[in-house]
């Protein structure tokens, strides 16, 4: 038996002993907690200085946003700021189309060019092959270290260049006239990837042909003076097709009269049908749209054509007219080989 009073020390000395132990394991759990705290406010390096985490190799950017997504796609959008190239050409070819129309009513197009003129152009790069190296979220917002390889950037390029040469040798090579206009619309396109491939590795890579080549190949279409007579029928009284149509043979180096007379070689019409489709939503109506345009040679036969339809829905025929027009016009310019008057 324990002595007087014993009993109670014995119950004191448990509960000091039983708050102890608790009490240890918490003391740590805290002290590791506050450790995680403190690595999260470390900034790291990278946020002030990224030359030790990026090599010449790549091209990196940080972002800052209020979530880890946000904060990535801030960090691309500063890696496009980077690859915007700011190019200076010391020889360029500065190309506008000047049309004149004489007293025939004759359209003739004529491509000048402009030699030796200083130019500077913007060329926004879609990145591709950009990875996320690093996150840090300082309890308050999200950083974001990104990078991008310029050896698999320039690859990616170089293969969109190569490409685009194989095009232009077979348009060239081919010499119809809507493929030289497509040429040079090419040549455009590839002087821009070139000058980003030239960012990224230092080196041009030469082309199979230039613009002075395709203008001489299109001035000797232009001198041997093909005429077409162009007309048209269609909903819109102000011929917006036939002007869009007038513009393409024009730029395809024909010469375009819209009054039948004097000597000409083909003729092209424009017709342009519509059709009312049924359409349950109330307040909207569906229209299909029918093209088909027609090349006749000096006999009236037909040599070649264009047909298509489009469907587009307004609130009206005319709007929906204005939605199909757009398509309308991309498909004749994409299909214009079909005619067969070169």
């Amino acid at each position: 038996m324990f002595p007087k009073g014993r009993p109670f020390t014995v119950f004191i000395l448990l509960i000091l002993v039983i708050n102890f132990v608790s009490c240890g394991p918490s003391k740590q759990v805290r002290s590791k907690t506050k450790e995680i705290t403190s690595l999260k406010k470390t900034k790291p390096l990278w946020l002030s200085s990224m030359s030790n985490f990026c090599s010449f190799q790549e091209l990196c950017a940080v972002g800052e946003g209020t979530g880890r997504l946000t904060a990535e796609a801030s960090a691309r959008k500063e890696l496009s700021k980077i690859f915007k190239v700011r190019v200076k050409a010391n020889t360029t070819i500065d190309s506008s189309m000047v049309t004149r129309t004489d007293n025939d009513q004759a359209i003739s197009g004529k491509m000048e060019e402009e030699l030796t003129q200083q130019i500077q152009e913007t060329s926004e790069e879609v990145l591709e092959g950009v990875v996320t190296r690093e996150i840090y979220d300082d309890g308050e917002s999200f950083f974001a270290l990104v990078s991008l390889d310029k050896r698999k950037a320039g690859q990616i390029i170089r293969s969109k260049i190569d490409s685009l040469d194989e095009k232009l040798r077979s348009y060239v090579e081919d010499g119809r006239r809507h493929l030289l206009t497509q040429a040079l619309n090419l040549l455009k396109a590839r002087e821009t990837l070139n000058q980003r491939y030239e960012f990224l590795t230092n080196f041009k890579v030469k082309g199979p042909v230039s613009y002075k080549k395709i203008f001489e190949l299109k001035r000797k279409k232009a001198l041997l003076g093909t005429t077409v007579y162009l007309t048209s029928k269609e909903p819109d009284k102000n011929k917006g097709l036939k002007d869009h149509m007038r513009k393409l043979l024009i730029e395809n180096d024909f010469r375009v009269i819209e009054k039948e007379r004097g000597a000409y070689q083909f003729t092209i019409i424009v017709e342009l049908v519509s059709q009312k489709i049924y359409f349950k939503v109330e307040g909207f109506e569906k229209n299909e749209f029918s093209l088909r345009v027609q090349a006749l040679n000096k006999e009236k036969v037909k040599v070649g054509s264009i047909s298509f339809t489009v469907t587009e829905t307004g609130r009206s025929f005319w709007q929906s007219y204005e939605r199909a027009l757009p398509e309308i016009k991309r498909k004749i310019q994409k299909e214009i080989g079909l005619l067969k008057i070169d």
